[in-house]
């Protein structure tokens, strides 16, 4: 069955067709090819609608697409998703279709290309759109959100935007994926200024970003003030050059906020510096189940800072990532002697991969693992 349009020639945009306003789109089954332009709605316009301008514009919309269920229709469906290709840039005409259509849930668009216009486009869309990334699954009894806009090239401004169409959503945002978008300082501070506010979140992506030091002290100082989360899940600040002061803001949310549950921090500068940071707050905190450092240039000072701590204290931390970070044997028998000498010492994972290690501070790892499994029955999986 087809939606018959509400006129013969639709010369209005797409957002203004009653048939455009009714149809129920639901994921097309199968392979989905971003390389190739591919735009899955799983519709089959009416033909007034297929040559309207913005449609023609809405490059291959009708591609690969099945035919339109109205509103109702009794079948087999999962959560409706517009997937969108990578080279599809003209983000508008999407904005323009996606409007008023409340059939869509979740709109996915990670490396998309949309660039801060494109941003400002999905603000607008998102103020509009009371239904768009709604994803029916339970939450607390309640509807989760999530956003997905990975490498899209939006920068600061439109970071701007978007934190501003998230403020008026009225549905609870749990996923905020922000990675590779050429987000400076200032487009962190928007993203803490919506941190404050939001009493959901649960995920946090800002990887390969360039915020900062002072990016990532604006963001701990939000999660410090925002006193209705009371877990974060993931926090990836991964390929951000925060250096140890950066590092030192969020032990600060560490020690004394205990929200962080996974934190992810590679290829962040940190040095043997924000290891020591690091290695203090573990000293408080009982939340945090995985920790990434890895290429940080921890050396065997920041692998002996972090050893330490795990030799006295620390119930929680299950996987510790330390690979690429110039670790020698030094750093190893350090934290050889932490898993031996910690009975209620949590860590099930151990890497310590791409590392400077000879075959003394390997066989030192491996016996410290022995040790720990004779004792306690407990298994530690140490990666070289």
């Amino acid at each position: 069955m087809k939606l018959q349009c509400c006129a013969r020639e639709c010369k209005a945009p797409l957002r203004n067709c009653e048939a455009a306003r009714k149809i129920n789109c639901e994921v097309v089954a199968g392979n989905y090819e971003a390389m190739h332009g591919t735009i899955r709605l799983l519709a089959e316009l009416p033909s007034c609608v297929r040559n309207s301008k913005a449609t023609r514009n809405f490059e291959a919309v009708l591609q690969n697409c099945e035919v339109v269920r109205p509103r109702g229709f009794k079948a087999p469906t999962v959560t409706p998703v517009a997937l969108v290709s990578s080279h599809f840039l003209k983000v508008k005409y999407l904005s323009d279709i996606l409007m008023l259509n409340t059939g869509i849930q979740k709109l996915q668009l990670n490396s998309t290309g949309i660039g801060d216009e494109g941003a400002k486009a999905i603000a607008e869309l998102l103020k509009k759109n009371s239904t768009l990334l709604a994803i029916m699954v339970v939450h607390l009894e309640q509807q989760a959100w999530e956003l997905h806009l990975h490498g899209n090239d939006v920068g600061n401004e439109g970071i701007r935007a978007l934190m501003s169409g998230l403020s008026v959503q009225k549905g609870k945002i749990t996923l905020l994926d922000l990675g590779n978008n050429d987000i400076g300082p200032k487009g962190a501070f928007h993203v803490a200024e919506y941190i404050k506010k939001t009493k959901s979140l649960l995920w946090l992506n800002l990887y390969m970003n360039d915020i900062g030091d002072e990016g990532a002290e604006r963001i701990a100082d939000a999660l410090k003030q925002n006193r209705t989360i009371s877990t974060i899940d993931l926090l990836e600040l991964g390929y951000n050059p925060i250096g140890p002061d950066g590092a030192k803001a969020l032990c600060e949310v560490m020690k004394f906020h205990g929200k962080l549950e996974t934190l992810k921090l590679g290829w962040c500068q940190i040095g043997a510096k924000g290891a020591e940071h690091i290695a203090d707050a573990l000293k408080y905190n009982t939340t945090l189940s995985t920790l990434d450092l890895r290429a940080n240039g921890l050396g065997d000072d920041g692998a002996v800072c972090l050893a330490r701590s795990l030799k006295i204290v620390n119930e929680a931390l299950t996987s510790l990532d330390l690979g690429f970070n110039e670790i020698r044997d030094t750093g190893a028998f350090a934290l050889a002697q932490a898993l031996k000498a910690n009975e209620d010492l949590a860590v099930t994972s151990l890497n310590l991969a791409s590392n400077f290690l000879t075959k003394y501070g390997q066989v030192a790892l491996s016996e410290a693992k022995d040790h720990v499994y004779e004792m306690s029955d407990k298994e530690i999986s140490i990666y070289f």
